[in-house]
């Protein structure tokens, strides 16, 4: 009989997203049981708390652990993550309210949270479509590298990072020069320029700023949803990129409370930029797994009408690929 040791806390943070968490239950339902055992799912939320406790019931009737934290102050992101810090199992898994695995991708991400025994292993992770460090991954494991690869240099190649710095306050003007330097698309040659910017916050990449990019890769998963859904080996690597996106990902629980606690690590509201200073701080590993093909939705960078245009454009599409006989 398989012991509970994984906490997984869903981040419930903007009203509209909640037509995603259908969608993420429908697979998370389909896990295998020795894993469902394994697992205590809590929804963290500060809304619609008859909604959430009914799907709570539901969970717990496929046969996983589930329950409802209600919040009463809307703008609390952190407030949730550090409850969930103190939620007595040996590993948590934090994961935002728009993010979706396929039920094989789950079974790999709750296996692979094994590598977390191992202390310069910092976090376990799956492959996620618009991660800035591995989007490039992600593509090739979805899809290969013919065409659609190609199309989506071509749109990199046209980004301009002047005006997304005035929003974070950080000079990303410098990629323009690199970008056009580049005779095609390359991440490593990229990131070998995000690097030398001098400045912590090093989450930028084409995928984060271009309507255009977050909107071809909704089209590229409906297109290979068939690959986005099946079985996987479980591979895991090592995320060699200066930055982490952290919408999904599991943590040993007492690592996880002490970096939050660490107010040192510190720049903003949220625990981006802490996970990612305190990975360079101990040189511990982020570990990707290729065998654990999800999807975030879209970023806040491209304006909110255009997140839930590209967002809706994803659900109609997923819940057309489910239903579909």
């Amino acid at each position: 009989m398989c012991t509970k040791d994984i906490s997984i806390n869903y981040i419930v943070h903007n009203k509209w997203r909640r037509a995603f968490s259908p969608i993420m239950a429908h697979f998370l339902c389909k896990i295998k049981d020795e894993n469902k055992e394994r697992i205590s799912f809590t929804i963290h939320t500060s809304y619609d708390y008859n909604y959430w406790e009914t799907f709570a019931y539901n969970l717990v009737d496929e046969g996983i652990d589930s329950s409802v934290i209600l919040y009463t102050d809307t703008l609390n992101y952190m407030q949730k993550i550090k409850e969930a810090s103190e939620i007595d199992l040996g590993y948590s898994i934090s994961l935002d309210e728009d993010v979706i695995l396929g039920n094989h991708a789950w079974d790999n991400f709750i296996d692979g949270v094994y590598l977390l025994k191992y202390t310069n292993n910092l976090l376990v992770t799956p492959l996620i479509s618009v991660e800035v460090g591995s989007v490039g991954t992600f593509i090739t494991e979805l899809c290969g590298y013919g065409l659609d690869l190609i199309e989506f240099h071509d749109i990199y190649k046209k980004t301009d990072f002047t005006e997304i710095g005035n929003k974070w306050g950080v000079d990303y003007s410098s990629l323009n020069e690199c970008v056009s330097s580049m005779e095609g698309w390359s991440d490593s040659e990229f990131y070998y320029f995000v690097e030398k910017i001098n400045h912590y916050y090093k989450g930028i990449h084409p995928i984060r700023i271009s309507i255009e990019a977050q909107r071809k890769m909704v089209k590229t998963i409906l297109k290979y949803y068939d690959s986005f859904v099946k079985k996987r080996n479980l591979t895991p690597i090592i995320h060699n990129r200066p930055y982490f996106t952290n919408h999904v990902y599991a943590i040993r629980t007492d690592v996880w409370r002490n970096i939050l606690k660490d107010n040192s690590l510190f720049r903003d509201a949220f625990d981006e930029v802490p996970l990612n200073l305190f990975r360079r701080k101990t040189n511990t590993n982020i570990i990707l797994l290729l065998g654990a093909l999800g999807l975030h939705g879209t970023y806040t960078g491209i304006g909110g009408d255009n997140q839930m245009e590209i967002e809706d454009l994803l659900l109609r599409g997923l819940y057309e690929k489910i239903n579909s006989p």
